[in-house]
């Protein structure tokens, strides 16, 4: 499983949400053979982006004020962004998530 996907994964159940950026070991810059994969944070520690070596290949995550994530967006270089949206249910858990 590419690290993306598992962002994709984790994040959207919440299982990386509140944690600062010191728990999230990968986030400096990973350099290898097909280049530099870029990691930002929020100011509260979250994931907010992932930019890897190749064009229009980056991963950008939204946050609602709870700081919950709200949206994800990945780039496409040739097709349009996949964007995805999450809404929250009263127990606070994933109980809506469109595209």
């Amino acid at each position: 499983m590419s690290l993306v996907w598992f962002l994709i994964w984790q994040c959207a159940f919440g299982r990386l949400q509140g944690r600062d950026r010191r728990s999230l070991p990968w986030l400096p810059d990973m350099v290898d053979g097909m280049g530099t994969t870029a990691y930002s944070s929020t100011a509260f520690g979250a994931l907010l982006s992932e930019d890897g070596p190749w064009a229009s290949d980056t991963v950008t995550l939204s946050y609602d004020n709870g700081r919950r994530r709200s949206g994800l967006n990945l780039q496409a270089p040739n097709a349009s962004d996949w964007v995805q949206s999450y809404g929250y249910d009263a127990a606070h858990e994933v109980g809506d998530a469109s595209q």
